[in-house]
């Protein structure tokens, strides 16, 4: 985390702790802005930007990605996902979800129903992006939801 120049920013502390599922979490409690100095606070019903990892495993094995290495294909339970996206949305504290990894489309089945099942719980007005390697871009179209997704970030660096 940054440091904050405190004169600059009056009495902003760095982080504020709130409980989610019952355990205290630290939540950066600024907002950078545009000099670098002079941060603004949150609101207080701050927001989460969710990343789901589906899996740790990706297909590119590029050298410069933490994944490169890992050839675990073990991948995120729908079930228990699916619980925690409802707690999620009953708590009115999320405000956009990023689906990565490793590489999401290494399971396409995985990824189109964990679509379909995060606009079945939060409805259409969320904002979903997809973050992949672009391996296989050509089976974006086979996503059932893609229609509501706002973003596919394609990174090769």
């Amino acid at each position: 985390m940054r440091n904050i120049d405190s004169s600059a920013s009056s009495d902003l502390q760095p982080g504020r702790l709130v409980e989610l599922f019952g355990k205290q979490v630290m939540l950066k409690n600024y907002i950078c802005s545009p000099d670098g100095i002079h941060y603004r606070p949150k609101p207080e019903n701050i927001r989460l930007q969710l990343s789901i990892l589906l899996t740790r495993y990706c297909n590119a094995h590029c050298p410069f990605c933490i994944a490169a290495p890992t050839v675990d294909r073990t991948v995120l339970d729908l079930k228990k996902l699916r619980e925690i996206l409802v707690k999620l949305r009953d708590e009115e504290c999320v405000r956009g979800i990023s689906i990565t990894g490793g590489e999401p489309f290494t399971d396409l089945e995985r990824l189109d129903r964990t679509i379909s099942m995060i606009f079945e719980i939060f409805g259409t007005g969320i904002e979903v992006t997809l973050d992949t390697n672009g391996i296989r871009i050509a089976e974006l179209a086979e996503i059932h939801d893609l229609r509501y997704v706002d973003a596919v970030h394609i990174s090769r660096h």
